[in-house]
């Protein structure tokens, strides 16, 4: 078992190597061409090529081109830099095609170095972040030892400097694993929602103002290759059309055929839209390059309720930081004695059940009816893939995963219902704040009727703390903090074995050698009263209220 760990970044070290083999000289050549010479020149041939791939048709622009340097004149085949720059897909193709006509004056890039290498465009740097997604990996795999390196750091730095006393509290530091997960889950949030909501958003109504154009489907077809969980499957679709006497090809079809586009829709899609068929386009009129055969809008659920999850996780914990920070600004002098002390009322305190235990079932409820729908809408898309031969797994998992949200959901919401007829206490404490060592009495109802079996009325004191643990795994150490409660003190104000009345009374005392309420941003001592009661021995309700506890204030 200890050698696990060892096999498993024994395989992340090889598959970053494999992926800087395949994209780190296609990175580099990219990040070379930036230091190259702008130099004019012009086209001589230029020609669009097709080439079929393990992806569908891909298209080559096979280009010649002279240009001037240093007094000489030279000559280039080279489009782009890099093995992968020179196949596109027929719409980029379309408008490099447009760009570099045979006959055109451009611009080119050219190795001052070599004058004899030139490319007509650099390539794309954003290809280098896959180059980080391993090292992002290992980061979060090592990230407890990383985090351990930096808090030794920080430790080995108090002690040569010796800060403020003030500065040496950590409870109210900002834990950098939580600003990690924050910013990894707005980050994350914010570019699916992107993807999947604002830029479909932008095209639809970027394209509310295109020109309409005859087009003629040259090839539509849906395409089924083996992936990691099942078959998958693509639109493929190229159509011709013609603006002002010149023709164009496209292979967009439509605003919203994502990755988890329902398989039947483009099932459907494909046989509305064969081969040869004659239909209308709609066309950029600044750029007659860009066409899309159908610009209704297509918005699926799965992207956007993924997108909004990681960033209400991402916005939680930056509201956790901004909390801290405000702690650490204002808690000082008579406002950290307030907070450590809790609110001190004067008088009688009235405890109730809250919120109404009907609050959290019709949430419950809520819940479960917004699940419903994408989870029916998902297996219905793929009973109706699978009526047609094929198999959409992306939505069938999802739709189970709804479905199954609306089962727990509903368990959850009817445990709620039937406590909508049970009873519910009502207590009234006078004094309001408990003093250490001083009598207080306890008054109880319920609104209802009143248990028939048994009833206990408790005061209990617990001590909690939130506590780092950390937990090895497989794929490493990670650690986790919870909060861990000990109850140090429990009396027992009243108890009836048989027919509670409906209304009572307890008197008790706190302990005169016990700790009063304290509230710490990392601990504390609370005070709380507990009732129990049931209709039978084997039923066991349980409502807890909390209580401040003070020092004697005589």
């Amino acid at each position: 078992m200890r050698r696990s760990p060892n096999i498993l970044w024994f395989f992340l070290i090889a598959l970053t190597l494999i992926i800087g083999w395949g994209l780190g000289p296609d990175f580099y050549d990219a990040l070379r061409s930036r230091t190259w010479t702008t130099v004019p020149c012009r086209i001589l041939r230029s020609h669009v090529f097709e080439e079929p791939s393990n992806y569908g048709m891909r298209y080559v622009l096979r280009v010649e081109y002279a240009y001037p340097f240093a007094g000489r004149d030279y000559r280039s085949t080279r489009f782009g830099t890099g093995q992968n720059q020179d196949t596109m897909d027929v719409a980029r193709a379309g408008q490099a095609a447009v760009r570099f006509a045979e006959g055109k004056e451009a611009v080119c890039f050219v190795n001052p170095q070599y004058p004899s290498e030139a490319v007509l465009e650099r390539g794309n740097l954003w290809g280098g972040l896959f180059l980080l997604g391993p090292l992002l990996i290992i980061g979060l795999m090592g990230q407890e030892q990383i985090f351990a390196w930096f808090g030794k750091r920080r430790r080995n730095r108090r002690a040569v400097l010796s800060p403020p006393i003030s500065e040496l509290n950590d409870a109210l530091g900002i834990d950098g694993r939580y600003v990690l997960f924050g910013v990894m889950g707005l980050v994350m949030g914010t570019l699916l929602l992107g993807m999947s909501v604002a830029r479909p958003l932008s095209d639809w109504r970027r394209t509310r103002s295109w020109m309409e154009a005859d087009a003629t489907i040259l090839h539509s077809e849906l395409i089924s290759r083996s992936g990691i969980h099942g078959p998958e499957y693509s639109l493929e679709v190229v159509f011709e059309y013609e603006v002002n006497g010149k023709r164009y090809r496209s292979d967009k079809a439509g605003l919203g055929f994502s990755i988890e586009a329902p398989v039947a829709d483009m099932s459907d899609w494909v046989a509305a839209h064969p081969a040869g068929a004659r239909m209308r386009c709609f066309v950029n009129p600044q750029d007659p390059t860009e066409a899309v055969l159908d610009r209704h809008l297509r918005l699926e659920w799965i992207s956007p309720a993924l997108g909004l999850l990681m960033m209400g996780f991402g916005l939680f914990l930056f509201a956790g930081f901004r909390r801290t920070w405000r702690l650490r600004k204002q808690l000082a002098g008579d406002v950290l004695a307030a907070y450590w002390q809790g609110k001190v009322r004067e008088g009688t305190a009235t405890f109730r059940v809250f919120p109404p235990v009907w609050v959290p079932a019709l949430g419950c409820l809520a819940a479960a009816l917004i699940c419903a729908p994408p989870g029916i809408w998902s297996l219905s898309k793929f009973v109706r893939a699978l009526s047609h031969g094929q198999t959409d797994l992306i939505n069938l998992l999802y739709g189970i995963f709804a479905l199954a949200g609306v089962g727990y959901f509903i368990c959850l919401g009817w445990k709620y219902l039937v406590q909508v007829f049970k009873p519910r206490p009502i207590l009234e404490v006078t004094p309001a704040a408990l003093q250490v060592g001083r009598p207080f009495e306890v008054h109880w109802n319920f609104s209802g009727r009143a248990p028939r079996g048994w009833m206990r009325l408790w005061l209990d004191g617990v001590e909690e703390a939130r506590v780092r643990r950390l937990i090895h795994a497989h794929y490493g150490s990670i650690s986790e903090e919870k909060t861990e409660r000990f109850t140090f003190k429990s009396i027992l104000l009243a108890e009836v074995q048989a027919d509670p009345a409906r209304a009572g009374r307890a008197d008790g005392r706190v302990p005169a050698e016990t700790m009063h309420s304290f509230k710490g941003v990392k601990g504390g001592v609370t005070w709380q009263i507990r009732i129990e009661f049931g209709d039978r021995k084997t039923e066991k309700l349980e409502h807890k209220f909390p209580i401040t506890v003070t020092p004697d204030r005589r």
